[in-house]
């Protein structure tokens, strides 16, 4: 898993410094395109352009998914912020029994915020942690009580 990180991190960073001059060649393209289908169509120019315009572009997977309304926080954690609480918590779990022993599974770890999103929690990573599965789980109970973790709870 980590020489799998470390590759993806060398190839974002070659992807960051290649990109714009890709994208400045991608636009030229699209504008001699647009030009050419103009003329050669004799349609108006404002209804090529507002089509290209309309056209959905491809986001970048290691930037930050912008939330549908600038108020709402979102649950998106991005890869390379992932990648970071890895490389800290050492690729194993992060919690630690009230004795103080730490768990030491690397088996089934999953990302988990210290204060819960569902009670105001950020996505930085002074906020997040490697829990193995059965730590997340218990630490969920905690949070929130049986009640609204146990899907039986309220049926007899």
């Amino acid at each position: 898993r980590e020489k799998r990180r470390e590759a993806r991190a060398v190839k974002a960073a070659k992807v960051k410094k290649v990109k714009p001059a890709a994208e400045a060649v991608a636009k030229a393209d699209r504008a001699t395109k647009v030009r050419s289908v103009v003329e050669v169509a004799k349609v108006k120019p404002t209804t090529k352009v507002e089509r290209v315009a309309k056209a959905p572009t491809k986001a970048d997977p290691n930037s930050i998914a912008p939330a549908k309304d600038p108020e709402q926080p979102s649950r998106f954690i991005p890869q390379a912020v992932k990648d970071e609480i890895f490389r800290r918590d050492g690729n194993r779990c992060a919690y630690r029994s009230p004795d103080g022993r730490r768990c030491d599974s690397k088996w089934n770890l999953q990302v988990d915020h210290i204060i819960p999103f569902a009670l105001g929690g950020s996505n930085s990573p002074e906020n997040l942690q490697l829990l193995c599965r059965r730590h997340n789980q218990y630490k969920a109970l905690k949070d929130f009580g049986k009640k609204k973790m146990c899907c039986n709870s309220g049926k007899k």
